[in-house]
């Protein structure tokens, strides 16, 4: 189990070392500091996890999940422009990465943002049905549906 968890941790750092030039140690601390961010996260410690997402970005200012992470976090605590600036950059990133879509169109929904929401929503659900994501494209055809009947 050991071996497998520095196998995956190595092969990770190794792909955020290619993709984005840094460091092999920055890549390793970046990803360190993510999945510190989500287990943060996922304990209700949400401080903690947005300081651990935004130890990740610093370190790796590419490192698109973390920037997603935080967007969710900001979004949760009321921050919607911070969290539209997180999903944005994520988006940036890496615009074949359906959940900033997703998490930027629940924002605009609830802004009142039709239009914007609904382009939002139409990538996520173009983006979940090439990546056969079966979870959250059931979710976003039902908005996309209501806000077309609106």
């Amino acid at each position: 189990m050991k071996n497998k968890i520095l196998a995956l941790l190595l092969i990770t750092s190794l792909t955020l070392t290619v993709l984005t030039g840094c460091s092999v140690q920055e890549s390793i601390l970046s990803y360190f500091y993510y999945s510190r961010g989500v287990n943060y996260y996922e304990k209700g410690e949400k401080d903690k996890a947005l300081a651990a997402y935004s130890q990740s970005i610093l370190l790796e200012p590419k490192f698109v999940v973390s920037y997603y992470g935080r967007g969710i976090i900001y979004s949760e605590q009321g921050e919607e422009d911070k969290a539209l600036t997180d999903y944005s950059q994520a988006i940036l990133i890496d615009p074949k990465f359906a959940l900033p879509y997703h998490g930027r169109g629940n924002i605009y929904y609830e802004k009142g943002e039709k239009d914007k929401a609904l382009a939002d929503y139409k990538k996520a659900a173009e983006l979940y049905l090439q990546q056969g994501d079966t979870k959250y494209l059931p979710q976003v055809l039902e908005v996309i549906k209501q806000l077309e009947n609106k």
